[in-house]
């Protein structure tokens, strides 16, 4: 019984300190400064009141004039594409190059002298993520677009006159090597 009291009491309390949290900022009024704050994508109004977490006009840079400034806050933007100068500024929006998600990844499957292996199936891993059978062709590569991390790649099946390993190859710069031996 005295913890059925005990967990009751909890609840209340919990429940009591979320709708303080909540009613904080019942009947006040945040105020914003004059000045932007700004990062690499973004500007706002920062609050000046005890609430720093609060954001007013929130939004990306836009260049729409081309002149390296986000046309609302001045944040110097990197300019894009080609050589503005001479007249050739054809305005728009200008914004910082979004890193790649993903790359192509290639593995080779090759014999102990150096020659492709042709028909091999190999498949990419990235933990528990595995892509599908994909085979080599002509010159003994297989291929795959896949979101950037840490991949490996270990063959599945290969052809008629080699022997199947089990070895996981780890890539390096998005290309790998596996060597496989004739039967």
């Amino acid at each position: 019984m005295f913890k059925k009291i005990l967990s009751l009491a909890l609840v209340v309390a919990m429940c009591a300190s979320l709708a303080l949290l909540l009613s904080s900022c019942e009947g006040h009024e945040h105020t914003f400064s004059t000045e932007w704050t700004s990062d690499e994508e973004n500007h706002w109004r920062a609050a000046t009141c005890e609430h720093t977490d609060e954001k007013k006009s929130f939004a990306p840079h836009e260049d729409v004039d081309s002149d390296g400034k986000c046309d609302t806050c001045e944040y110097e933007m990197p300019k894009q594409g080609g050589d503005n100068q001479g007249g050739n500024n054809q305005g728009g929006t200008t914004k910082p190059t979004p890193a790649p998600t993903s790359a192509t990844y290639t593995v080779s499957v090759k014999d102990s002298t150096g020659a492709a292996v042709v028909g091999a199936e190999v498949k990419f891993f990235n933990g528990e993520v595995y892509t599908l059978p994909k085979t080599t062709n002509a010159n003994g590569q297989a291929t795959a677009d896949l979101a950037i991390g840490e991949w490996q790649v270990m063959l599945v099946s290969v052809p008629e006159g080699y022997v199947l390993n089990s070895e996981r190859v780890t890539f390096a710069d998005n290309a790998a090597t596996i060597i496989v031996t004739k039967a």
